[in-house]
């Protein structure tokens, strides 16, 4: 089949795609109108339901049905509109257009029924009263939160259908014009795209017989595209395809190199011999180099097997492949291979790219055992409500203390909950700022947030006598003092929750060099040794039950230490079985 010009291809495109766009106008124009109309009159009608319905009450509540139907006949005439009021039953015993009594039941109707359910309803549908299409919008008549009745209001749909005729002929009668018009544009943008087109494709075909000589002249109005085409073909000579192969080869050398990148890249020859590598695949290998590192083995630099038997594999098979692979050092690496090959040459080795995922393998893992916590931490209180709660509905408690007893219990588990969600939100808070470098910091006396913290658990403190004590020197550091108040508050309240009633708890300033120790010392029970590491990390527990029991959410800790890392600084324990504790945390000082 001998192909088609260029216009004859691109005549019919834009004129389909402007009869098309005429057409959806045509469709769009035409349903907005519909909608607009069907909205308009039913919130028309919908008004005068809302004003008429209170007056109808009352006359169905004394079966006055005879006022009933002369009010009914009155204001249809004057809203020019048809009314019908009807039982729950389905009996019509009003109506403005039709003798109540002659009418079949109207329960099944799609309005009276929806209304029957105590909300407003519509419908468009055939009359067979009136045989004609109306618009129906039925509202329930409510006396002591109690359905009495239905008042329909409708109107027929006879005046939308001839404006919808009106309007389509007249959107018609325009598109006809505007088509004629656009008929006109198109064949001009046709012509004036495709004439140059046809000029070069002409002008081609001589240089395919080798005549290089002639040359066209492109009218002003040509397009940038054409006369950049037409520059380009201008520029090719008799060593056209000698530069192509020379092109071909350098882009695909270049692309061997990849020393800018971030990632790790090697470059391997078909026999497995190194033709480049990048310093950061030097640096992720720990590779010393010393000398030309073209053409040595593979093996040398990756000192894994895995790998070598990955690549031979990809110089076999010429298929992509994408792996992962562990050191027994714990490095996690990603590596991707993709063949690099030559047109003209066939295959001029691989380039293998290295990932170092060690840290985001470590994340994920972190972020499973995480939301195994937070779900098991979160599962915990939820099943103790919902165990109450059933036991609340399904048995008569009549005991006022046995219910007020499962109350407690009950709002005792919510408050847990209600922890762990603000300690989870106050921890991801404090994670974001830092993170994004939001924190904001302020010259403050430390003694002013020991202040505030004291305040804050005074009154806890007295609930079980006991006795806090602060001393050490003042020092003004730069902080963040709602965090660092938040900070001081967990480790008073553990010292608190977990000390001895009629004791002690001290907190004392230390100066050390430049680094501001506030350490909170208890008279507890005290953290065995092998806790110490992991005390600080999320909802972990020495012990789960007693924690659950004193209402902690397990956060705490880690809340404290995430402060103490966005300020610069740093928290440890140091404690001792049967002796209490002490929580150092640290803060740089700034000069």
């Amino acid at each position: 089949m001998k192909p088609k010009k260029l216009f004859t291809k691109l005549f019919p495109s834009y004129l389909f795609i402007s009869l098309l766009g005429l057409v959806i106008l045509l469709l769009i124009t035409r349903f907005a109108f519909k909608n607009f109309y069907f909205n308009e009159v039913s919130n028309n009608l919908n008004q005068k339901s809302q004003i008429i319905k209170d007056e109808f009450i009352p006359l169905i509540k004394n079966q006055n049905l005879e006022a009933l139907q002369k009010r009914v006949q009155i204001i249809a005439k004057k809203s020019e509109s048809r009314l019908t009021v009807v039982l729950p039953d389905g009996k019509v015993i009003s109506d403005s257009h039709f003798e109540p009594s002659k009418m079949e039941n109207h329960k099944s109707r799609e309005e009276i029924s929806g209304a029957l359910k105590g909300s407003i309803s519509e419908s468009i549908r055939h009359s067979k009263t009136l045989d004609e299409e109306h618009l129906y919008l039925a509202s329930p008549l409510i006396d002591k939160d109690k359905i009495i009745g239905v008042l329909r209001v409708s109107v027929s749909v006879k005046k939308l259908k001839t404006s919808l005729f009106l309007l389509t002929r007249k959107v018609i009668l325009w598109s006809l014009i505007l088509l004629v018009v656009l008929t006109y544009i198109i064949i001009v943008q046709s012509k004036r795209i495709s004439a140059p087109i046809e000029d070069i494709t002409a002008l081609v075909d001589k240089f395919t017989n080798g005549d290089f000589e002639n040359k066209i002249e492109l009218q002003e109005t040509s397009s940038k595209e054409v006369a950049s085409l037409y520059s380009a073909i201008e520029l090719m000579s008799e060593r056209i395809q000698t530069q192509i192969q020379k092109i071909n080869k350098q882009k695909n050398e270049q692309l061997a190199v990849f020393a800018s990148m971030l990632e790790g890249v090697i470059t391997i020859y078909p026999d497995m011999n190194i033709y480049h590598i990048n310093k950061a695949a030097l640096n992720l290998f720990q590779y010393k180099q010393e000398g030309p590192i073209k053409g040595i083995p593979l093996m040398e630099v990756v000192k894994s097997e895995r790998i070598y038997n990955m690549t031979k594999k990809l110089l076999e098979d010429h298929q992509t492949v994408d792996n992962e692979y562990e050191y027994d050092s714990g490095l996690i690496l990603n590596v991707h291979g993709t063949i690099l090959e030559s047109e003209s040459t066939g295959m001029l080795g691989a380039v293998l790219v290295f990932n170092d995922i060690t840290k985001m393998r470590e994340l994920e893992n972190h972020r499973k055992q995480f939301v195994a916590n937070v779900s098991h931490e979160l599962k915990t209180p939820l099943t103790a409500i919902q165990g109450y709660l059933e036991t609340l509905q399904e048995e008569e408690i009549d005991d006022k203390e046995v219910l007020n007893k499962f109350l407690g219990i009950i709002n005792k588990h919510s408050n847990r909950l209600k922890t762990i969600i603000e300690d989870l939100l106050a921890l991801s808070s404090i994670e974001r700022e830092s993170e994004i470098g939001e924190l904001k910091l302020e010259n403050i006396s430390i003694w002013k947030a020991l202040d505030n913290a004291l305040i804050f658990c005074k009154e806890k403190a007295e609930s079980k006598n006991i006795k806090i004590n602060k001393t050490g020197p003042d020092q003004v550091v730069l902080i963040n003092q709602p965090l660092i108040e938040q900070a001081i508050i967990n480790l008073l309240d553990n010292a608190i929750k977990y000390g001895p009633e009629n004791s002690e708890v001290n907190i004392e300033t230390k100066i050390n060099e430049k680094i501001l120790e506030i350490v909170v010392v208890d008279k507890g029970q005290g953290i065995p040794e092998k806790h110490h590491e992991r005390l600080f990390e999320r909802f972990y527990s020495v012990d789960k039950a007693r924690s659950r029991e004193l209402g902690g959410s397990g956060l705490g800790l880690a809340i404290v230490k995430h402060i103490a890392l966005s300020h610069g600084g740093n928290v440890r324990v140091q404690s001792t079985v049967g002796e209490g504790s002490s929580f150092i945390f640290e803060l740089p000082i700034n000069e």
